[in-house]
């Protein structure tokens, strides 16, 4: 009897545990799985500004500078205004945009495009929505006013391009449009991500490009150092270099050849390449 009696009272408390950790377990909720966020449609792809709003006016872009280009890509913007390369954060939800830690080269440029390099970047930081229609992408104020336009820049591949070598300088036009071989070595590279930089026979220098078809754009040309250790005729040659850079309109590559033409189609710059480009 007395057996029988602990054994009932044995699995009547097995049973209430079971019951327990049930009604426990059933309790807790799954956790929620993170949503991912959805990229914003104007990311991973190239934008050029083709006009922005100064007071009741719309400009356009100056002529003079780089083509102004921005690039959207995991919360990061890179680009340039014109004349010096910026950088900064940015977050887009719905149709929220806010821009933080915006910061650019300190290159010297035409007055001119320093002002439009200031507008382009108040606007970046003063936009607060954006929008796309028409295949434009345009960024506005709190009040729905439009500040920024622009249009995405397409792809350009191609098999044997600039990008993933190093250029050799064999000549370059003179003042006199005359193409003169170097006195020292210059050298030129172009990056996937919009760059250039190189050796201009005194410092190195850097800036951006833009490419479209066999239309290239340089500039504006930024150096490490004005001062060049190689003496004046090394430095009037560096100066004279990357003002003939600063004229290129169109390009053509020819096996291991590149030649950097004008407008009109003259050779102003004519390249060898001599090895991959370092990473």
């Amino acid at each position: 009897m007395y057996h029988h009696q602990c054994t009932s009272l044995i699995l009547t408390l097995i049973c209430g545990w079971s019951l327990l950790v049930q009604a426990q377990t059933e309790s807790i909720e799954p956790p929620n799985p993170r949503v991912q966020p959805q990229p914003a449609p104007f990311e991973g792809q190239d934008w050029r500004l083709i006009a922005y709003r100064q007071g009741s006016q719309t400009l356009t872009p100056l002529a003079e500078g780089r083509p102004p280009h921005f690039r959207f890509a995991d919360g990061q913007l890179s680009g340039s205004a014109g004349c010096n390369q910026i950088q900064g954060r940015y977050q887009a939800e719905a149709d929220v945009w806010r821009l933080s830690g915006l910061a650019a080269t300190r290159m010297a440029c035409p007055e001119p495009l320093m002002q439009q390099e200031s507008a382009v970047s108040r606007h970046l930081q003063a936009a607060a929505h954006y929008r796309l229609a028409d295949g434009r992408l345009e960024l506005m104020d709190e009040s729905g006013q439009w500040l920024l336009s622009l249009t995405p820049l397409t792809a350009d591949p191609e098999p044997q391009g600039l990008t993933g070598r190093t250029w050799r300088v064999e000549g370059y036009a003179d003042s006199q449009r005359d193409l003169v071989k170097p006195r020292a070595r210059i050298d030129l590279t172009f990056d996937p991500q919009g760059r250039i930089s190189g050796f201009d026979g005194c410092n190195h220098y850097l800036s951006g490009f833009v490419r479209s078809g066999q239309s290239l754009s340089l500039g504006p040309i930024g150096v490490t150092s004005m001062a060049c250790p190689a003496g004046p005729d090394r430095e009037r040659q560096a100066q004279g270099y990357r003002q003939t850079l600063g004229r290129v309109q169109t390009y053509r590559v020819l096996g291991d050849r590149l030649s950097l033409l004008d407008a009109a189609g003259q050779v102003l710059i004519e390249l060898r390449a001599v090895a991959p480009a370092g990473p």
